[in-house]
């Protein structure tokens, strides 16, 4: 992780992450093969990067007697988004499958490009 931080730079290393985050969901979502989902898989590695650095980034930007409200912050913002998300997605799954909504007829990969968005 270092050698890459150096190399690019922390910023570059969160965009880099955030796009290959979009790009893994949205060829989850339009997969057709199982060679695809594998190929959407090895992205998640990159995905990976974000968090940490993230982190990272935050902690040299506020001050030493901030960083826990700081740190504290960012894992609130964290943990919403992980119980928010699987409820959108349900929602979204709910729809696909329901004979009385507008989605019903639409393929069960549109949960993954709404992820992507």
């Amino acid at each position: 992780f270092k050698p890459l931080n150096d190399l690019i730079g922390e910023r570059r290393i969160i965009v880099f992450a955030s796009i290959s985050g979009v790009i893994q969901f949205f060829l989850f979502g339009i997969a057709s093969s199982k060679q695809m989902i594998f190929v959407a898989s090895s992205l998640l590695g990159f995905v990976g990067l974000s968090s940490p650095t993230i982190a990272a980034v935050q902690s040299n930007n506020v001050e030493v007697d901030e960083q826990g409200h700081a740190q504290g912050a960012l894992f609130s913002i964290s943990s919403l988004a992980e119980a928010v998300g699987p409820l959108l997605l349900r929602s979204i799954y709910y729809g696909v499958n329901s004979r009385h909504t507008y989605l019903h007829g639409l393929d069960h990969g549109v949960m993954f490009i709404f992820a992507s968005t």
